[in-house]
């Protein structure tokens, strides 16, 4: 019988990394990233672990510049790796595989163990590390003669690896899922062309001033922008009482996605724990990382408002001030295409969201969290076919809507003028009951029909004050 795909994953992430901390962190990153498979008969091995490499080699940066010591073979100790305490042990005795291939760069040993463990081809090792054939061959050949492992015996050293505890790969998924919907969200709506965000007219000069402007807690305004000039560009803004986050894309690395999270809270806010450092004229600190976030650069915008700068590339420090230093504070009107003066009573307004192009609401009942899970996503999709959106027809509002309920979401959307505006709630891993499902489907539905809609959808400028078009 076949094993099981996910134990097939599991193993591999366990050579590839060493140890069973890591192999679950990068498991639980792989399965918030993975897609669906296109195909019912296609469990979306291949695409998992092409994922799998590229987190384990996006890793190669910070585990190379870090302070972590190389391992000690003498200390490797592993599931294929059981020491007898007879055997003896001097400068003849030769490691174990394992051990040796922890000895390799990231590069390596994916290499080493995606081709003699798992036959994949030249060219799809090429492919999937994005690098060319020959490049793939020399580091290959390194990484043999400095392993000095047989084929034969890394074959076997991934059949004898254990994957990590299940527990620990979902709890790892959890904390990963946290830090993406602390810079993305969680908006389940499509992405569509890149619009760039309404900005203020004016824009106070330079990071600091004697007095920076800061945000009250609970108010509909913006306040964090990006300098005209620098080497970060905007991507999406994010919006609650008490917090708002720009999203920022840095032009040397496109890939990674760095953010500014201001905080307003109720009270004074506490300078944390970390090194000092100099930012402006200003004291600030860098902090260390922690199971839920990325490390970051942190600051004070005054006495109960403070502001962190992160990646999530594992970027020096230099990278981290020229965000902070480029990042000013104005206040400026937000401007959204949906007045929700009509939500019922128990409902407020979680957050607001522009991103990538899409604005999105997020509605949940009133003192409950964006982890609700009756919270509902209200979205405005830029420039997509409403013709290509499925399902059976409900009216919003005299207007002919399609709703949808899959695995994963209850979904309603209907088109206006060039424009689709949709209505979701995402469901939870575990199957729901009919009656759950029908309570869902009336809550999608009566937020959407609760949405009133700017005259013109694709003129901002006919979009309503986010001050006056939230409830309170």
């Amino acid at each position: 019988m076949p094993e099981e795909p996910d134990e097939a994953l599991g193993r591999l992430a366990r050579v590839l990394t060493g140890d069973d901390r890591h192999a679950a962190e990068l498991l639980g990153e792989v399965a918030v990233l993975a897609r669906r498979p296109a195909r019912p008969d296609d469990d979306g091995l291949e695409d998992r672990r092409a994922l799998l490499v590229q987190r384990v080699l996006r890793r190669r940066r910070s585990s190379t510049s870090g302070s972590a010591a190389p391992p000690d073979p003498d200390q490797q100790t592993g599931p294929d790796q059981q020491t007898d305490p007879d055997q003896p042990r001097g400068p003849d005795h030769r490691p174990d595989t394992e051990t040796r291939l922890a000895r390799l760069d990231p590069l390596g040993r994916t290499l080493l163990v995606l081709r003699h463990a798992e036959h994949v081809t030249l060219a799809e090792l090429a492919r999937v590390t994005d690098r060319s054939p020959a490049a793939v061959a020399r580091a290959l050949e390194q990484a043999a003669t400095t392993a000095e492992a047989e084929p034969y015996e890394v074959e076997q050293a991934l059949w004898r690896a254990h994957p990590p505890a299940a527990g620990a790969v979902r709890e790892a998924e959890r904390r990963f899922t946290a830090r993406r919907r602390r810079t993305r969200s969680r908006l389940v709506l499509a992405s569509m062309a890149a619009s760039a965000l309404v900005a203020a007219a004016t824009v106070l000069p330079g990071l600091w001033r004697a007095q920076p402007y800061a945000r009250p807690y609970g108010e509909w305004i913006s306040t964090v922008q990006l300098a005209a000039q620098g080497p970060f560009s905007f991507q999406g803004l994010q919006l609650s009482a008490g917090q708002e986050l720009l999203a920022v894309t840095e032009a040397a690395k496109p890939e990674a996605t760095c953010s500014v999270t201001v905080t307003t809270a109720s009270g004074r806010i506490p300078v944390p724990a970390g090194r000092k450092a100099t930012l402006g004229e200003g004291p600030a600190r860098f902090v260390a990382a922690t199971d839920d976030t990325d490390a970051g650069l942190w600051w004070s915008v005054g006495p109960r408002t403070s502001a962190l700068a992160q990646c999530d590339d594992s970027p020096g420090d230099r990278v981290l001030l020229d965000l902070a230093g480029q990042v000013q504070f104005a206040r400026t009107p937000v401007r959204v295409p949906f007045d929700l003066n009509r939500l019922p009573e128990q409902d407020q307004v979680q957050s607001y969201l522009d991103y990538s192009g899409t604005i999105g609401i997020l509605v949940t009942p009133r003192g409950a969290t964006e982890e609700s899970p009756d919270a509902v996503f209200v979205g405005l999709v830029a420039m997509t076919d409403a013709g290509a959106v499925s399902g059976r027809r409900v009216d919003i509002n005299g207007t002919a809507g399609r709703m949808s309920d899959d695995v994963d979401e209850t979904a309603v959307c209907w088109p206006v003028g060039s424009r689709t505006v949709c209505a979701a709630i995402n469901n939870p891993e575990a199957s729901l009951s009919g009656a759950e499902k029908i309570r869902r489907t009336a809550r999608v539905l009566q937020t959407a029909r609760a949405v009133q809609l700017a005259p013109d959808l694709d003129q901002p400028g006919t979009w309503f004050d986010a001050q006056a078009a939230f409830p309170r």
